[in-house]
């Protein structure tokens, strides 16, 4: 999710992705939804028009939040700079000040300031981003000179800051002095965010104008050079962050290592126990009742190698993949825990086809050409091929119905293969969690607006809410 308060700043970010955007209503809110392809993976982007202010941004980006549950939120657009900054510089903010919060006396001003912090996941990669300085390469026009990157506080309040010798610059000089650049929205921003947990917020700013000098022929100018290289920064960092389904999978097998390390420490104590009771046990026995431990049994002697040829060695069969139907209703988002198979890559990967069908009624399920498709249903479209083995940094896909109901089917990531608690059909085979080397395209659940899904190789899913699966063969 990307908000924006200027519609210069918009324009900006919207370049950067790929066509066709698609426009939609939520409550009234007008966003448009593209995506942008990056070296980890599909970003589906939400981009929003918020307006300006503190309390606007707040309200904007916790409905935005209630909407799409995304993985991030930025804010990107244009800002005052106070010190250490030029115009066209870029500043992603660690911090934001609340400058406008304090207590006004009969003896004096007491500032109360509140403080929100950017993620630190965020701030680790804007650093990163601006150490490299690669961002740069993003921008879409010829710079006037070659910007930099900080990363630094923002202070945010509801004035306009035209000179540094007026009181809210004074203000900002005694409470605030460490504040790199001033916004309109950035604190209200992060509240928005800050009350939604699991949400990963950051503020990217282009510098504009100065605290001083500020003009309207100054405003034309830098805006949209402002906006561009604060755009040119946070596509940069899309491209170093990781999109939610690889983020989970590398967080799940995290997880599941430290479990096993645990699990082994725990075995390796109980057996050292065991054998330290026995050992007394047998000890006190033998003192109490004089009973002598036995003799061990010699040790039979080693038969001599024999020529001849090898016996061959045993061999194992895999159960064959089968596939599965998909569609339908219930099972929410994916939410499931998902899990990378460790097996060996392959030579050639073996493969099996996966295509969409449609009924009459506009239902589509997904097939394998191992599953029996009902009645009514037609090919529609080859959505790509599962593999059939597990290779390294795989998952596996289930075909499954909901419980009760073995007419409406779906697919599903649940590594527990329990089908996110419904009812388990097949395993259909097995997605990459990252783009392979090969030709490759994405996979998609789409969710419709009466909370059926289906299959897509497409992230708009022909204008309907989606979901990133993995990564199929073509």
């Amino acid at each position: 999710m990307i908000c924006t308060a200027l519609t210069v700043e918009y324009s900006a970010v919207r370049q950067h992705l790929t066509e066709p955007l698609y426009r939609f209503h939520e409550r009234g809110t007008i966003y448009e939804k593209g995506s942008y392809q990056t070296q980890n993976g599909v970003w589906t982007v939400v981009l929003v028009e918020t307006g300006v202010g503190n309390s606007t941004a707040s309200v904007a980006i916790e409905r935005a939040i209630t909407a799409f549950s995304p993985q991030v939120v930025l804010f990107v657009g244009i800002a005052g700079g106070r010190k250490d900054v030029a115009l066209g510089d870029v500043v992603a903010a660690d911090a934001v000040y609340d400058y406008d919060t304090g207590k006004d006396t009969l003896t004096g001003y007491l500032p109360r300031i509140k403080t929100h912090n950017s993620a630190h996941v965020l701030v680790q990669c804007a650093k990163l981003v601006a150490r490299e300085g690669e961002w740069r390469r993003r921008i879409q026009m010829p710079a006037e000179r070659v910007p930099d990157a900080i990363v630094g506080p923002l202070a945010a309040g509801g004035k306009v800051v035209a000179d540094d010798r007026s009181a809210t610059a004074r203000h900002l000089e005694s409470h605030c002095s460490d504040t790199v650049a001033v916004d309109m929205e950035g604190h209200g921003f992060l509240h928005g965010a800050y009350v939604n947990p699991g949400v990963d917020a950051l503020i990217i700013r282009g510098i504009s104008d100065r605290l001083s000098g500020k003009t309207a022929l100054e405003d034309r100018l830098w805006q949209p050079l402002a906006a561009r290289n604060a755009a040119a920064f946070a596509f940069e960092l899309l491209a170093q962050h990781t999109p939610f389904v690889n983020r989970i999978v590398e967080k799940d097998r995290a997880r599941w290592l430290r479990r096993g390390a645990w699990l082994a420490v725990v075995l390796v104590m109980a057996l050292a126990a065991t054998s330290s009771a026995v050992a007394i046990f047998r000890s006190q026995l033998g003192f109490n009742a004089g009973i002598a431990e036995p003799a061990k049994p010699a040790p039979s002697p080693v038969a001599p190698p024999t020529s001849g040829p090898p016996e061959p060695p045993a061999t194992t069969t895999n159960p064959p993949t089968t596939s599965a139907i998909e569609t339908s209703r219930s099972p929410s988002k994916i939410s499931a825990p998902v899990a990378i198979s460790q097996a060996a890559p392959s030579r050639g990967h073996q493969a099996v086809v996966l295509t969409r069908y449609r009924n009459a009624d506009g239902i589509r399920l997904s097939a394998t050409p191992a599953l029996e498709i009902p009645a009514g249903f037609a090919a529609e479209t080859r959505l790509g091929s599962l593999l059939a083995n597990p290779e390294e940094r795989t998952l596996q896909v289930y075909a499954c119905h909901l419980a009760g109901n073995e007419a409406v089917r779906f697919t599903s990531v649940d590594q527990t293969g329990a089908c996110e608690g419904q009812a388990t059909i097949a395993l259909l085979g097995y997605a990459f969690t990252v783009p392979p080397k090969e030709r490759y395209v994405p996979f998609f659940r789409c969710y419709t607006a009466e909370g059926n899904h289906f299959d897509s190789v497409k992230i708009d899913c022909d204008g309907h809410d989606s979901t990133p699966i993995g990564y199929l063969l073509p």
